[in-house]
């Protein structure tokens, strides 16, 4: 998988600042961002699996500036399992 996009790849942001979606930090293109995600806002994108017992997930997370009282979650097969 490419570390660096131009698109959002069925991403959903809601409530980003002035419509803005990616940011680029260190030569890598991001969903969010510093001034585009901040209190209200979401990012979501669903992935569509086969069936499965076992899943292993490779996720790289990056926190930018501060947050105070926003989370990240991450669910499979609707359960959390990552906060």
């Amino acid at each position: 998988m490419d570390a660096k996009f131009n698109g959002l790849n069925e991403w959903i942001l809601k409530n980003n600042k002035a419509g803005r979606v990616i940011s680029e930090c260190g030569g890598k293109n991001l969903v969010g961002g510093f001034d585009i995600l901040g209190k209200g806002a979401s990012a979501e994108k669903k992935f569509n699996i086969p069936a499965h017992k076992r899943i292993r997930l490779l996720v790289t997370l990056y926190k930018l500036d501060s947050w105070n009282n926003e989370w990240m979650y991450i669910r499979i097969d609707g359960v959390e399992v990552w906060k």
